[in-house]
């Protein structure tokens, strides 16, 4: 409720000064105090946990005779061909086991195809989203 601009409230400054927030649920044990109806709340759930692993978008793997593999750049810029072992894949990501070491960067697009006109009869530009619907 609000009076020529003031707001008033049902308490005064000193407990307003005083207030202070619920304990988080771990140390009070009346969640369903703080969760009602109408409330919003920011949960993460935590199905599986994969140690020393390393997640790629799944445009990175390849296979290459029967072997998933992808193309990791070196010092001088060339990509090279590495097998990689699949732990795990969602719709867009693919969990390494190893064959990658942190920091690497790897090709989204076979840097390989085009070159030999096997894997790409149509004219290609170097740009990597070329191959990606609307790319230009």
């Amino acid at each position: 409720m609000a009076i020529l601009g003031q707001s008033v409230s049902k308490y005064n400054e000193e407990e307003r000064n005083n207030a202070k927030l619920p304990l988080p649920p771990e140390q009070d044990s009346q969640v369903q105090v703080l969760l009602r109806p109408g409330l919003l709340a920011d949960v993460q759930i935590i199905v599986e946990k994969l140690p020393d692993v390393i997640h790629v978008p799944g445009q990175a793997v390849f296979e290459k005779g029967g072997k998933p593999i992808v193309y990791v750049q070196q010092k001088n810029g060339r990509f090279e061909p590495r097998e990689v072992q699949l732990i795990k894949q969602s719709e867009s990501m693919m969990v390494l086991g190893g064959g990658v070491q942190p920091g690497e960067i790897v090709a989204l697009a076979d840097p390989t195809a085009g070159k030999n006109g096997k894997k790409d009869e149509k004219k290609s530009s170097s740009n990597p989203m070329s191959s990606m619907p609307g790319g230009k």
